[in-house]
């Protein structure tokens, strides 16, 4: 018995339930004890009367009222312009040697934050796209023939990157931490 009742405490639901009805149990007790029934009985009137009580407003008031309402809270959230958080602006930067550009995506039914979208790196000496290559032994090159730009850091960090997907993370994250820091710039 003793563990079936720990068992029923420990559960979520039911230790709301058990703990409802001591409150219910213990506050009658208390209700009755200190003699306060009758002033409970007065309150609990006092809030039906309110509920119950009748106001006569004229039909043709509530025809008009209510299209008109239907019709005007709309017509309000158009006219309130919602504001746009200021880092929607921030849209390239040079992180980790490599020019990156970046659009965001708005908050929608599958996520609730804004979110980077196409991440794109370019050669920071002559503006060329470059290619991020898992296989060529070169993760970052550029693709412009005649540019001499190479990437330094790709062995500079603790943890070498060695795919593409890591260097869009450690770029997610840089970004993610300037937003959140501030020190981006427009």
């Amino acid at each position: 018995m003793k563990t079936l009742v720990f068992k029923a405490w420990k559960d979520p639901v039911l230790s709301k339930v058990i703990a409802s009805g001591l409150l219910l149990v213990c506050g009658s007790f208390g209700a009755w004890f200190l003699g306060l029934w009758p002033e409970i009985y007065e309150l609990l009137l006092t809030v039906l009367e309110l509920v119950v009580y009748e106001v006569q407003i004229p039909l043709w008031l509530i025809v008009v009222s209510v299209p008109l309402l239907i019709f005007i809270v709309p017509l309000i959230r158009l006219l309130i312009p919602e504001q746009e958080p200021r880092f929607l602006k921030y849209r390239s930067d040079n992180i980790l040697g490599i020019d990156w550009s970046w659009g965001w995506s708005s908050p929608n039914f599958h996520n609730d934050k804004y979110s980077i979208r196409d991440l794109h790196p370019r050669c920071p000496n002559c503006k060329s796209s470059l290619e991020l290559n898992d296989y060529s032994g070169q993760l970052v090159h550029c693709i412009n023939d005649s540019c001499n730009w190479q990437w330094q850091q790709q062995g500079s960090f603790n943890n070498r990157i060695s795919h593409s997907s890591e260097l869009n993370q450690k770029v997610w994250n840089v970004i993610d931490r300037k937003i959140h820091n501030g020190e981006f710039k427009t």
